[in-house]
């Protein structure tokens, strides 16, 4: 019978998946993208093509519009998860900015169809 494996050597394993799993290299996909502010629609992108950049670091941080590294839309926004259902969402709010400095809230609730909304903003992202 083999004997069960001790627990140091448990946890030194179980300690480097979750490390190597929290520091996953982010990557893009396509999919659909909308983001709208204080009403205003400023991307609609259902076709397929919308760039989305996922942190892949277990914070389920993502932004729409951009690869984060050749590709900046006009638009983009960032959406981070707080981890207790909410989240905060920034966005570039002008065409061409590079850096999405603009606050649209910390009261962002997941919904349907990969959006995220607050009551200014609603970001979906979905593939």
């Amino acid at each position: 019978m083999p004997r069960p494996l001790p627990l140091h050597a448990i946890l030194a394993v179980a300690t480097t998946l979750c490390a190597t799993a929290a520091t996953a290299d982010p990557y893009v996909i396509k999919g659909s993208c909308k983001l709208v502010v204080d009403g205003t629609t400023y991307l609609d992108m259902r076709d397929g093509t919308c760039p989305i950049w996922m942190e892949n670091d277990g914070t389920g941080r993502f932004w729409i519009n951009t690869d984060r590294d050749v590709y900046l839309g006009n638009y983009f926004a960032e959406v981070s998860p707080a981890g207790d259902g909410t989240a905060q969402a920034h966005w570039n709010g002008t065409p061409g900015a590079t850096h999405a400095q603009g606050y649209l809230g910390d009261d962002l609730t997941m919904g349907a169809g990969g959006c995220w909304t607050g009551k200014r903003v609603t970001v979906c992202a979905a593939r």
